[in-house]
């Protein structure tokens, strides 16, 4: 992609990030698709999907995606790949700081059916869906290319996109956050990996 789409689409998904924050403080018609949804939910989902959901949100929960991240900057510092090290790490960090600027500011309470796993905090946006397609994506698209030149090329670079889709479904199934929650997250972890690929795009 080149500098000018790339700065496009993170303009794209800044305004889509302040559109759901809005809607979310509002209480706009956004939140009334997130209720009806939530309603559809809660209580129609089998104990089998119920069981997926769990193992995947917790694939793309914090401390796995943490460890990963952690392990994909000591490779690149290992291969002596410092511009995407800092690159990733720019990525990561902004994400970071987003999600939690948002967090503390906006202070979503979580769904009424909320009581899967044990985890404290508000709803927006969503900090495992977030942070997983930070990782995964900015992986993708800053390091796998310097690493696995081929890789990045193939039908593979496809299950980087998809995984914090299922991340993002999961913690639907398991009324852990809001629809909106979870949108918020993904455009988050894009804007951001698309940040370090900006930076590493503008390097020799």
């Amino acid at each position: 992609m080149s500098a000018k789409v790339l700065r496009a689409s993170m303009v794209g998904l800044a305004f889509l990030v302040a559109l759901l924050t809005w809607q979310v403080l509002a209480k706009g018609i956004l939140t009334s698709v997130d209720d009806h949804l939530e309603t559809r939910i809660a209580g129609h989902i089998g104990a089998g999907v119920r069981s997926v959901a769990h193992v995947v949100s917790l694939a793309g929960g914090p401390a796995v995606m943490g460890g990963l991240a952690c392990g994909a900057l000591v490779l690149a510092a290992l291969l002596r790949e410092w511009r995407a090290l800092f690159a990733f790490l720019i990525a990561v960090v902004g994400s970071i700081l987003t999600i939690y600027t948002l967090r503390v500011s906006v202070g979503r309470p979580r769904p009424e059916s909320y009581g899967d796993l044990s985890s404290a905090g508000s709803s927006f946006p969503s900090a495992s869906t977030a942070l997983a397609t930070t990782v995964v994506v900015a992986f993708a698209l800053v390091l796998l290319p310097r690493l696995a030149p081929a890789a990045s090329r193939g039908g593979l670079s496809l299950l980087f996109w998809l995984f914090p889709v299922s991340v993002a479904a999961s913690r639907l199934l398991l009324d852990a956050h809001f629809l909106t929650d979870v949108l918020a997250g993904l455009c988050i972890g894009v804007f951001w990996a698309l940040a370090g690929r900006l930076f590493l795009a503008r390097g020799p």
